[in-house]
């Protein structure tokens, strides 16, 4: 599975609704999952630079994780 933080305003422009995503400490990123991403275009890389993120791998999102929702 792949992942993307991606701006929270940015997510729920675009549908994605932050009370049903892990957010980080100051609201302003989110994880969303490809299937999510999906959703907004096809190309999963395409939808998360929309949404001003990247894609990532599962241990790069747990590694983000630790570090940015302190």
């Amino acid at each position: 599975m792949k992942y993307a933080i991606i701006d929270t305003a940015a997510g729920r422009a675009k549908g994605i609704n932050p009370a049903h995503h892990l957010l980080f400490a100051d609201d302003s990123k989110m994880m969303v999952n490809e299937n999510e991403l999906r959703l907004v275009s096809q190309d999963i890389d395409e939808a998360a630079r929309a949404m001003g993120g990247e894609v990532i791998t599962h241990e790069q999102a747990i590694t983000k994780l630790k570090i940015l929702r302190k």
